[in-house]
């Protein structure tokens, strides 16, 4: 059978494309590349980042069962490769590639390789097969594990027609790809408490040399503790921003209640913060000062930035998803 079929015939049984919370999408925020925002993102909806597979979990594997895998009642786990990366808890949002043969003659019935994209699967909330929520937490990002559900565990005495049988142990091979939800650019309550550093709005100076500055210019104004921001991070801000010729015009994170969440060095925001951001650290406070070429450019953003116009933020890097 199809394995897009599949995984839609085992929505009853549990082994399924799972659905997070969500949110609602916000109106523009000042940094971002156009005047739309997204809600967050939802566990295996919209399109799965593409990624690199380590060597070791690049093709697809080949199952062989065993007597003792049709006799299992219980969860049997192997690790074939140990992972390197975060480890997959029991309420992830994993991306994974697997493979699920019948244990009493090694059938294959489902596999994502075939589709040749990993899926993503929640975690304990009961919306996958219970011997996915017992035998993969524990794993590793990179890491590839056998898992011998007994059909207690899987789809008990009813199984899943066409292709698995009643009373039907399974075994699946499963490569852990990446756990977590993709970073959608949109607005979020920045968690609390702030480090007293960075627990109140800044002020935002603006000089002469801003108005002309035909470069990204940054000033730390607090070195952050936390990690060096890097790109594929999903960074939440708060920030000030000020027209460099007409510090009156102002905007803030701080005003709405919210700051900005986004993918850094995806596009989601201006270039002049991708190239702002560069070195810092959570915990910390930047001024960054962006020429029009780096924002808005001749365009500008009606009608708070006009056109050719130099910006001045202050962003502080609160906290990564």
């Amino acid at each position: 059978m199809k394995p897009h079929a599949r995984l839609v015939a085992l929505v009853t049984g549990a082994l399924v494309l799972a659905a997070a919370a969500c949110g609602s999408s916000e109106s523009a925020a000042p940094a971002l590349t156009s005047t739309t925002t997204q809600a967050p993102a939802k566990c295996g909806q919209g399109k799965i980042p593409a990624a690199t597979l380590p060597p070791a979990i690049a093709e697809k594997p080949q199952i062989e069962v065993t007597r003792a895998d049709a006799r299992a009642t219980s969860i049997k786990t192997e690790d074939l490769v140990e992972g390197t990366g975060a480890e997959v808890k029991a309420d992830d949002c994993l991306t994974a590639n697997y493979v699920g043969v019948l244990a009493a003659d090694g059938k294959e019935f489902d596999s994502s390789w075939d589709k040749k994209t990993p899926k993503q699967f929640q975690l304990g909330s009961g919306q996958v097969i219970p011997g996915w929520d017992q035998g993969v937490p524990g794993m590793k990002v990179g890491g590839r594990r056998r898992v011998t559900i007994p059909a207690a565990l899987g789809y008990g005495a009813q199984g899943q027609p066409p292709d698995i049988p009643p009373n039907a142990n399974l075994v699946f091979v499963v490569d852990a790809v990446d756990v977590g939800l993709p970073c959608t650019v949109g607005t979020e309550a920045v968690p609390t408490p702030l480090p007293d550093a960075i627990s109140q709005k800044p002020e935002v100076s603006v000089s002469p040399e801003d108005e002309s500055a035909t470069e990204v210019r940054t000033e730390d104004l607090v070195v952050g503790t936390g990690p060096e921001i890097k790109a594929g991070d999903c960074l939440v801000t708060n920030y000030v921003r000020a027209v460099a010729s007409d510090p009156s015009k102002t905007e803030s994170s701080w005003d709405k209640g919210k700051g900005l969440r986004f993918e850094v060095g995806s596009g989601q925001v201006i270039q002049g913060w991708e190239q702002g951001l560069a070195g810092m650290k959570v915990g910390g406070r930047r001024e960054i000062v962006v020429p029009a070429a780096l924002a808005y450019g001749s365009k500008g953003a009606a009608p708070d930035i006009p056109p050719d116009a130099n910006l001045v933020f202050v962003v502080d890097a609160v906290a990564l998803k």
